[in-house]
């Protein structure tokens, strides 16, 4: 019988093939197997010729069944690369059009994907994707007109998952993204295929104003590049982000703010003002109470974040109060809208304020400080959270890996490194604002804010993006945080 040992250093699961090489149906090939396995001396090209052999060759259909039986468990697609054997080496053996068949499970290289490694049955997955049908002769010509669609449409749902599992953005009921999608990455792998280089004018505006939805486009290139083993640019990214874009506003319903209506007067009067303002509003408020008079304690039991009133009012709570007319004219509407607005900001100030203060240390961070150039910030930042014990040498290998993507730089001087894949230990922010700008990207660089977040945090994700964007649009606020000398005064200028 076969050596466990060498079973081991194959990789393989002993116990499991010693079962199924003794099942009656293998009787055929199981001297064969079983001596080829024990008397290999590990030699690579001995090897590759015995998988070679046993795989690529042409067995009549009798041995089809049989070698498959064992195959199919133990011989996957991850032995093909194991071995040194590429599916060029399978297509020159059964003749096949190697250019054809190979873009969808070969890396650029030649060389077997590992995504699809574990794939049961090597040679009945090449043969039922790839081998007799008819292929584009331009265009995305390495993949079939038969499994395209499904092809994309299993790469659509893989970046809407993707993005739901990192950022915590739930759009896989959006149909019009997946449809948009799907014709989006036809034409952008027929790009790749062809080399056909696109420029994105709107490339700095998106990176600059939306923060969220260029990383979550760079993410769902992550997934490309590892479904097709296609490098994707930051031009192609952006074009990306135009569909999450449009699904994420699409996706956000908005927290609906509760308040109270004092309207003075009789009941056929009041119902009118009442509907206006829920047909013109309903989606970002809801009215609790209606009442004819204010009274304090009755007004404190609702616990409205606001109160609309058709008279003049005054009271001692701190409730946002606002006057409108009974009939609810173009003006009310403004004032009700501006209103609206300034409770969203408050809301999210306060969300943006709780965050900051729980990632930003003061052990974390650092002022006029003086760097020569990117690389050597990062190895300093990314070796704090290190040698502190909350981040790993794979987290610094994946915050340099984002930068390679895209340049973490944006207008006004700042960067936000942060890694693509790996999380930290300990959600954090580390702040370094320099006392000479370096060049990062395309802009001179000033601040830099590193970002790690632990796995079980990435909601905060969008809270960071959010407050960011505001950043970005808000230069004079960005002036302030620069010419602050400490953490304490950094603190509070952030909670202002």
């Amino acid at each position: 019988m076969i050596k466990l040992d060498k079973l081991e250093k194959l990789g393989w699961d002993s116990l499991s093939f010693r079962a199924y090489i003794v099942r009656p149906e293998l009787e055929y090939v199981r001297e064969d197997i079983v001596t080829h396995i024990d008397g290999m001396d590990f030699d690579s090209q001995y090897i590759k010729d015995f998988f070679m052999n046993i795989y690529v060759t042409n067995p009549d259909e009798e041995e089809k069944m049989q070698i498959g039986s064992i195959k199919g468990r133990f011989f996957t697609l991850m032995d093909f690369t194991r071995f040194g054997i590429t599916l060029s080496d399978v297509a020159d053996c059964r003749g096949w059009d190697f250019e054809a068949m190979a873009s969808a499970i070969v890396g650029k290289d030649g060389n077997i994907k590992p995504e699809i490694a574990d794939e049961d049955d090597t040679i009945v997955y090449i043969e039922d994707f790839y081998i007799n049908k008819q292929f584009r002769s331009c265009g995305i010509g390495s993949y079939i007109i038969d499994n395209l669609e499904d092809i994309l449409y299993y790469y659509a749902n893989t970046i809407i998952d993707k993005i739901k599992e990192y950022f915590g953005i739930d759009l896989s009921n959006d149909y019009d993204l997946k449809l948009g999608l799907i014709t989006h990455l036809q034409s952008l792998l027929e790009r790749q295929v062809n080399n056909v280089k696109v420029t994105n004018l709107y490339l700095k505006e998106i990176k600059r104003k939306y923060p969220l939805v260029f990383e979550m486009a760079v993410h769902s290139g992550e997934v490309i590049t590892e479904c097709t083993g296609y490098t994707i640019n930051e031009n192609e990214l952006a074009f990306l982000a135009l569909h999450l874009g449009a699904a994420y506003e699409r996706s956000q319903s908005m927290y609906r703010h509760r308040g109270i209506v004092i309207i003075p007067h009789n009941q056929m009067l009041s119902i009118p003002c009442v509907e206006k303002l829920k047909n013109r509003f309903g989606e970002r408020m809801e009215i609790l109470e209606i009442f004819h008079f204010f009274e304090e304690l009755q007004v404190e039991q609702c616990q409205p974040d606001f109160i609309l009133t058709t008279v003049p009012l005054k009271h001692q709570l701190d409730i946002p109060t606002l006057q409108i007319t009974l009939f609810v004219n173009n003006e009310d509407e403004s004032k009700v809208f501006q209103l609206l607005n300034e409770l969203d900001n408050k809301l999210y100030h306060n969300d943006v304020v709780k965050m900051l203060k729980k990632l930003i240390k003061k052990n974390l961070f650092h002022v006029h400080q003086t760097f020569h150039d990117t690389t050597e910030i990062l190895n300093y930042l990314c070796d704090e959270l290190i040698d502190n014990d909350l981040a790993t040498k794979a987290y610094k290998e994946d915050v340099f890996k984002r930068e390679a993507v895209s340049a973490t730089s944006f207008m006004y001087g700042f960067a936000v490194p942060h890694s693509i894949e790996v999380s930290t230990k300990k959600s954090c922010i580390s702040v370094l604002i320099l006392d000479r700008s370096v060049k990062w990207g395309e802009f001179d660089v000033k601040f830099i804010i590193l970002l790690g977040i632990r796995e079980t945090d990435n909601h905060l994700l969008k809270i960071f993006f959010d407050w960011l964007s505001s950043i970005v649009a808000n230069s004079k606020k960005f002036e302030q945080l620069l010419e602050v000398n400490n953490y304490e005064e950094f603190m509070k200028e952030i909670i202002a």
